[in-house]
């Protein structure tokens, strides 16, 4: 750290693909990152349409980047793009990560390790617990498939039950859907639905939780959710969209540099990012 930054020749580019992305706090995170390590990278959010996704993939292909951060509306499409799946994205048939590996681009998933990171804020270690997920998307197949992997029963709720049922099987024996979203008995609650996102007073739950509870809210807000206000004021630990997305971020910095995140520097950063107002991933 220390002095401007200096992009050169040797300055090893990658960047979070997606429409909209100019409000991503991917750059933030990432470029504060890479200045607390030392490292010669540097992190750009870059507008990427539906129809263009092959090309622009084709381009960083042919452009040398190391690393791309994919969001909405691109993590399943961007799959068959790829030269290869590692499991954590295979299993979920979402990719939110892609790393240069060989001269190959890898699709990785992130969103089970943001999940696992934020649970274990609220104080939740999986082990033996139990896991209520509410959403069948590519987040929520993510965070099923973290969740069993680290020995937690999950039960997964979604609108559709043919979706919620696809979303338990990627927790294998451990993973079951659910008719209701009943939030009574489980140890965690995970909402990654996208209820509260454009509506911050609507809650994805309509039973009450119980003092001792946890919660992680994927939903990233200017503010707390409605199902965060309400947890929080029935004595149940949360952690919200922000601590998801630093432990996202941090596995990416893993995952491309091989180094371990620093992420005391990584939530500073975002602490500064919301107290200025800047807004979603």
């Amino acid at each position: 750290m220390g002095g401007p930054r200096r992009i050169g020749g040797a300055t090893r580019l990658a960047a979070v693909i997606g429409d909209p992305v100019a409000h991503s706090l991917s750059p933030i995170l990432l470029n504060a990152a890479f200045d607390a390590e030392g490292l010669d990278w540097a992190f750009v959010a870059l507008r990427v349409s539906r129809s263009d996704l092959a090309a622009a993939v084709a381009g960083a292909r042919a452009l040398g980047i190391s690393g791309i951060s994919v969001t909405t509306p691109h993590k399943s499409e961007v799959a068959s793009l790829l030269d290869r799946l590692d499991p954590s994205a295979e299993s979920v048939g979402a990719v939110n990560c892609i790393s240069r590996v060989d001269g190959q681009l890898v699709g990785y998933n992130t969103d089970g390790a943001g999940v696992l990171g934020a649970a274990r804020e609220t104080g939740f270690e999986p082990g033996d617990g139990s896991a209520l997920v509410l959403g069948a998307g590519g987040a929520a197949r993510a965070a099923v498939a973290a969740l069993a992997q680290s020995g937690c029963r999950v039960g997964v709720w979604a609108r559709r039950p043919e979706a919620a049922a696809a979303a338990a099987a990627c927790g294998g024996p451990l993973g079951r859907s659910l008719s209701e979203p009943d939030p009574r008995g489980w140890d965690l609650v995970v909402n990654a639905t996208t209820v509260g996102m454009s509506d911050a007073d609507k809650s994805p739950l309509t039973w009450p939780l119980s003092a001792g509870q946890r919660v992680v809210e994927m939903v990233y807000a200017s503010g707390a959710t409605a199902l965060e206000s309400g947890a929080r004021g029935a004595g149940c630990a949360t952690a919200g969209g922000a601590s998801v997305l630093l432990h996202q971020a941090g596995e990416a910095f893993r995952i491309w540099t091989g180094q371990a995140p620093p992420l005391s520097v990584m939530r500073d950063a975002l602490t500064s990012a919301q107290e200025s107002g800047t807004m979603d991933r």
